[in-house]
């Protein structure tokens, strides 16, 4: 009966798929397992160690020893159909079957943390144009939400409940330090989620909490962290269903970030009144200070004059309700009033203010007009820049080509959403982003063509009612110097 050609093929196959799969299994954990994602083929795919403690998609969840009855059963009647097998076809289907099923059983039996406990490990990703599969672009309840499950997603239905897209993967921190015990105020007392079974102590307390890896380290070297009742270790395995009790430390002490009042070259005040100051930025000046930057800001240049804002926000954002980047120029409104800020944040959450810059894209968007609709967050590798990404921020933008140049698009951009970097990282997304963006992947010689330091942004106009009787009011931004410098080179 071996002999046979169909039983012969069949065996050979199912062998092949067997070793196959526990040497890649193998291969994934040695380089993948406590290490943030890897980015491969420009970030269309990521390397990502997933442990799935149920059948596909995370189904069945916990009940490790009926799906091992699956497999079993699944080897056995394959076994018994082999000996009356004549297709070559069904020869080659059940060998594939056969080895996964095989495969299946070997996790089951043999994988961490146990015998019949064993997790099945997954380590591929894709990255979609629009930032994930089309359940997370588009569905209201993105993934990381509590309770929520994509079907299609390897990030998602391998994650859990509390599970955040790859960015947020925390580095894991290197090397001796000195720290001192911070007092205890808080504990967090609930059972493992099923998609943190199998993971470190360290790693999934840290996608659970929102801690650093290394604050959870500390929390288990003191001993405030424990696993049904026993001290747990920070490379200890979570199980999921075990009772966690976590003593949380205090939260740190938060000290305001203040910056100079000092008179900002080329900040231009627009409109003031008794609720608002609508000033045009001038580039190289942040919106309020933060941390890190010591440069000017359009806050501590309206003290310099005069102005008084609100006293409503964090102090060292008093009266901002929306920002330019440092190295974007144009309009933006200060709230001068505690109801004025009241109305215009609530407007601005609402969309129903009318926002819309000018930017120079190279070469020639396709369509010439349209909507861009996909997901903004962190980049999973660069923390300073950010990316279209599955999970992210819903972010929407529309466009329309003003001017066609050789090399580049004149577009007017109208925001839905307000995103850090929203406009360049959509344009960068369709791969025309803006002239001089760097960043963002920019042709560093049309800049300096250009003459161009920074990216070709423009905040050209901003409209809106009036907080103090709801009439409509728009006010628009020239185009600074060097921007429109930039637009004389490419026309001619």
């Amino acid at each position: 009966m071996v002999g046979r050609p169909t039983v012969r093929l069949l065996s050979v196959i199912a062998a092949a798929v067997l070793v196959l799969d526990i040497l890649t299994k193998v291969v994934a954990v040695a380089q993948l397992e406590d290490r943030a994602p890897v980015e491969i083929l420009g970030g269309l795919v990521y390397l990502q160690l997933v442990r799935n403690p149920g059948a596909a998609f995370s189904l069945a969840t916990g009940y490790t020893w009926l799906l091992t009855i699956v497999a079993i059963a699944v080897v056995v009647v394959i076994v018994r159909v082999a000996r009356r097998l004549r297709s070559t076809g069904w020869a080659v289907a059940l060998g594939l079957v056969l080895g996964g099923a095989l495969g299946n059983l070997t996790d089951r039996l043999f994988r961490s943390p146990g015998p019949l406990q064993g997790t099945s490990s997954t380590s591929c990703r894709c990255s979609h144009p629009t930032g994930g599969c089309g359940p997370c672009s588009t569905s209201p309840t993105p993934p990381s939400s509590p309770g929520a499950r994509c079907w299609w997603c390897s990030h998602c239905w391998a994650g859990s409940s509390t599970a955040r897209a790859p960015e947020a993967s925390a580095p894991v921190a290197r090397g001796p330090a000195t720290r001192t015990s911070p007092p205890v105020s808080d504990i967090r007392q609930l059972p493992v989620p099923d998609g943190l079974d199998g993971m470190r102590v360290d790693a999934g307390l840290s996608r659970l909490l929102g801690l650093s890896r290394t604050a959870v380290a500390a929390l288990t070297e003191d001993g405030r962290v424990a696993v049904d009742g026993q001290a747990a270790g920070k490379s200890d395995r979570l199980t999921a269903g075990s009772w966690l009790e976590v003593q949380l430390p205090d939260p740190e002490p938060v000290t305001a970030i203040t910056g100079p009042e000092e008179v900002v070259a080329g900040l231009t005040v627009l409109h003031a009144d008794d609720e608002i100051v609508v000033v045009d930025k001038p580039v190289g000046v942040a919106a309020h200070p933060s941390p890190g930057w010591t440069g000017p800001t359009v806050v501590g240049g309206l003290a310099a004059l005069g102005y008084r804002v609100s006293t409503s926000g964090a102090a060292e954002r008093q009266g901002i309700v929306h920002r330019l980047d440092v190295g974007t120029t144009g309009v933006m409104v200060v709230a001068a009033a505690e109801h004025a800020y009241s109305a215009l944040k609530r407007a601005f959450k609402e969309r129903t203010v009318d926002k819309r810059y000018h930017a120079v894209a190279q070469g020639h968007p396709d369509p010439s007009s349209g909507t861009i609709d996909a997901p903004i967050d962190r980049h999973p590798r660069h923390d300073y820049r950010f990316a279209v990404v599955a999970g992210g921020k819903p972010s929407v933008t529309h466009y329309d080509t003003i001017e066609a140049y050789r090399a580049a698009s004149l577009l007017d951009v109208r925001l839905e959403t307000g995103r850090t970097h929203q406009i360049r990282v959509h344009l960068a997304a369709l791969r025309h982003p803006c002239v001089g963006d760097l960043t963002y992947g920019a042709d560093p010689t049309l800049a300096k063509q250009l003459g161009l330091q920074r990216q070709w942004l423009h905040a050209r106009s901003l409209g809106f009612e009036h907080p103090a009787d709801g009439r409509w009011v728009e006010f628009t931004s020239p185009y600074p110097a060097d921007l429109e410098h930039a637009l004389d080179a490419l026309r001619d």
